[in-house]
């Protein structure tokens, strides 16, 4: 039943419009892996990490689905999690979302990038995921 209501979910989010990498992205390695983007996207959605169904289909960007709690199998939010940044985007109304704990985390990940990478750190946080219904 549940994997029913992500397919069908997962429609609403159209295959044909996934985000590009930019060439320079290319160049800087990712500093957040699999794990570390639902932990953001649970900071940043408030919502519980073990409700975040991660989407293999884009590849520019982690995308979860936010599900609906124990009994709740449908999305109720798509967040986007910038593989490079930590940057955490709503992507049906194209924000970009803050919370104090997802700050404290963010600053730690930007910690990570190397000196020769900091100066694309400015670009890579302006890369924004395809957005829906905004």
């Amino acid at each position: 039943m549940r994997s029913h209501a992500i397919a069908i979910a997962c429609c609403l989010v159209s295959s044909s419009a996934v985000a590009v990498t930019p060439a320079y992205a290319r160049s800087v390695a990712q500093k957040v892996d699999e794990k570390a983007a639902q932990l953001l996207a649970a900071k940043g959605y408030s919502w519980p990490s073990k409700y975040m169904d991660y989407d293999r289909r884009e590849n520019s960007f982690f995308l979860f689905a936010a599900l609906g709690g124990e009994y709740g199998t449908a999305p109720v939010g798509w967040i986007g999690v910038n593989p490079w940044t930590g940057d955490v985007w709503d992507v049906w109304s194209c924000t970009r979302l803050s919370t104090d704990t997802l700050r404290k985390s963010q600053a730690a990940i930007r910690r990570r990038f190397r000196p020769g990478e900091l100066w694309e750190y400015d670009r890579l946080r302006a890369v924004k995921p395809v957005c829906h219904g905004a």
